[in-house]
């Protein structure tokens, strides 16, 4: 079966968005956000250099983080931006503006 990323629909699932730690530059390192049918959401995280795809090791719904509701989504998803320690990439209300957009489309 192929991964999550390139085929959602292959696995009962709908992209929703995804949240992009840092600028790209030759790499990735992304939060991705899934919705399942009778609003269940999912989410993982992966970040490599451009060698491998996004999430290509990510072939089932099981290798996700949840469900969650959408106020627990919500909930999960701040609570990685106001814990995330890295040194590099966007500021915390860049995030929190891509959280809100995600949301947004819920």
């Amino acid at each position: 079966m192929s991964d999550l990323y390139y085929a959602p629909e292959k696995h009962g699932l709908e992209t929703i968005g995804e949240i992009s730690w840092s600028e790209p530059n030759w790499d990735f390192d992304l939060t991705c956000v899934w919705k399942q049918a009778r609003g269940k959401f999912y989410i993982a995280s992966d970040s490599g250099c451009s060698c491998p795809s996004p999430f290509e090791d990510f072939t089932a719904v099981e290798d996700l983080e949840g469900p969650f509701t959408k106020a627990e989504l919500r909930k999960r998803l701040m609570s990685m931006v106001n814990e995330t320690d890295r040194y590099y990439g966007y500021s915390k209300d860049n995030l929190t503006g891509q959280v809100l957009d995600i949301l947004s489309r819920i």
